[in-house]
């Protein structure tokens, strides 16, 4: 065992730590896999507004400062100034004359490739190398990154500004030449400008240069990083929304401060158990706060730089959010960056060497299993998430509508724009690639649950039949949940699994949007294709199971027959 552990005295990697390359290696190429899967070039939510509804008034201004005003503009009704991204769709639109989205899903992960690469540099102890690169894999790529991996415009606007800050850091605290100084504060300036929570590179900079004792240079960089933040508040809206955000903050400030620590602590996010999080978040501002106490951010300013970046990054986001939804999927990459920057303080850890070998041989074990579990559960919501895209095609289609959006007609005018224009085609999927398979000769159990449920088209399209509605528990959550029809009739009992859908109209206009409300608006809805050659002809009534699956010997099944009859 020590033979298995202990590196030779050539300095050559020892076996645990080929193990722990490998086991990096399998974890990468996973989850690269699950990206592959899930993106297409379907627009979602602000891809919309973004590639085609800005595209649109970008080309049809007339003067030059108007387009430049334009890449510096807020981002529809919000706060958030995205020049990179922007600029990625221009170049994807000159360089083809057409709009593609998976050019900018593969640039979107390069920056979070990249994020990984950097990581390797902020190490002291070299040694320690193959186990620290381990754990930033399986942190940084599993299963709660990729609804931003595979989302065109979150992949360039919730990364960019990690990739940007994380690179201006390193330049300007290298040390090596004056152009990569002046290169760092460049990017520095293009990181105020990525997304709302660029800002916080401002004082991230200044304070890792004061911390060297290096005030000149702090003054200058903040002078220059100041002059950007001002052209980005005069760039801004100040919608009702923000000014709301303020008096909240006055009216209560204790709850921005919980959102706070739960937010850092987000990478352990239980929507039932959420001291759990908070808790986490004050052991990782604990561990930032010690080791400015012991003065390891004096010879460690690349982390205590971005330590400092992402701490900013957490409160905005805390103040921003009064209303207590604080770990979105999409926000998942920021979270995933403090576990890392909390371990790569306990690696260079020298007062107790019985933590550094906790730290090296044990905690690897747990967080394996931590990032495959987190892979199993949300490649689960990844995969609904591109049965909504599927279903846009078909909404398309069929009706004109129905997009992947905030609402039935969201993104209709935009969408038929990019059409006319000749950029954009939105796919066509024929009904055989929406068929799921059925099972014939299947066993219902009708349970009586506490079930509410809607059938609310049944339609007849190209030899297909189409059955929309939805389903969910009464007072339970239906995250992580399937949905299953059932066909009944005397002789035959025919399964069927149709796609989810998203039921944004279940939420009542006086319900806040809490976890449970938006698991039902995201997981109650389904759409079933059927063959009409693979339905005995019959009379069938129709029933509904909900199967929660989490692990399987905890899953659980509800189901009830419905009133709806079918004639086939």
């Amino acid at each position: 065992m020590r033979k298995f552990l202990q590196i030779n005295n050539k300095g050559r990697f020892s076996n645990f730590d080929f193990v722990c390359m490998g086991l990096g290696l399998l974890a990468f190429i996973f989850y690269y896999g699950e990206v592959w899967k899930n993106s297409f070039n379907i627009p979602r939510w602000d891809d919309y507004n973004v590639f085609f509804g800005w595209l649109k008034e970008y080309l049809d201004s007339q003067s030059v400062g108007e387009k430049f005003k334009l890449l510096f503009a807020p981002h529809g009704e919000t706060e958030h100034i995205m020049a990179p991204m922007r600029l990625i769709v221009l170049c994807n639109y000159y360089l083809s004359g057409t709009v593609n989205l998976l050019p900018v899903i593969v640039i979107g992960n390069l920056f979070w490739i990249g994020i990984a690469a950097m990581f390797c540099l902020y190490i002291k102890s070299k040694k320690e190398m193959p186990v620290f690169v381990l754990f930033v894999i399986l942190l940084m790529f599993n299963g709660q990154n990729l609804e931003t991996c595979t989302w065109a415009i979150s992949s360039i606007v919730n990364i960019s500004p990690i990739f940007f800050g994380m690179m201006s850091i390193l330049l300007i605290f290298s040390n090596k030449t004056r152009l990569m100084y002046i290169l760092g504060l460049i990017i520095a300036v293009i990181t105020v400008f990525s997304n709302g929570n660029g800002l916080c590179i401002i004082p991230a900079i200044a304070v890792g240069l004061w911390s060297q004792g290096r005030s000149k240079e702090a003054l200058i960089v903040s002078s220059v990083l100041v002059l950007a933040g001002v052209g980005y508040f005069l760039s801004m809206n100040t919608s009702v929304g923000t000014k709301m955000v303020f008096f909240e903050l006055l009216r209560n400030p204790v709850k921005p401060l919980v959102s706070f620590f739960s937010f850092v602590g987000a990478i352990f996010y239980i929507p039932s158990k959420q001291w759990i999080p908070v808790l986490v978040g004050l052991f990782v501002v604990g561990t930032y706060v010690y080791g400015i106490i012991r003065e390891y951010h004096i010879n460690n300013p690349l982390w205590f730089s971005f330590f400092t970046f992402m701490l900013c990054t957490a409160a905005l986001v805390a103040i921003g959010r009064p209303s207590g939804m604080i770990a979105p999927l999409r926000y998942r990459t920021y979270i995933s960056m403090f576990p890392i920057l909390t371990l790569l303080f306990f690696f260079d850890y020298r007062d107790n060497m019985i933590i550094r070998k906790v730290v090296r041989y044990i905690l690897p074990v747990p967080v394996l299993l931590y990032s495959v579990f987190c892979t199993f559960l949300y490649a689960q919501k990844a995969e609904k998430r591109t049965e909504y895209l599927k279903l846009s095609t078909l909404n398309w289609q069929l009706h004109g509508n129905g997009l992947f959006h905030g609402s039935t007609n969201s993104g209709t005018a935009e969408l038929s724009w990019a059409e006319a224009s000749g950029i954009y085609k939105m796919p066509v999927m024929p009904f055989s690639q929406l068929d799921y398979p059925i099972c014939n000769n299947a066993i219902f159990s009708d349970k009586n649950s506490q079930i509410k449920y809607n059938i609310s088209s049944i339609e007849e399209n190209n030899g297909y039949y189409i059955i929309k509605g939805f389903a969910y528990i009464e007072h339970a959550n239906m995250d992580f949940t399937d949905i299953y029809l059932y066909l009944i009739s005397p002789t035959d009992t025919i399964r069927l699994k149709p796609f989810a859908e998203r039921h944004y109209d279940l939420l009542e206009p006086s319900e806040s949007l809490s976890s449970r409300s938006l698991s039902i608006c995201e997981n109650s809805g389904f759409c079933a294709i059927l063959n009409k050659p693979d339905i005995p002809c019959g009379t069938y009534s129709l029933g509904i199971e909900i199967c929660k699956r989490m692990i399987v010997p905890l899953n659980r099944t509800y189901s009830i027959t419905t009133d709806t009859l079918f004639y086939f």
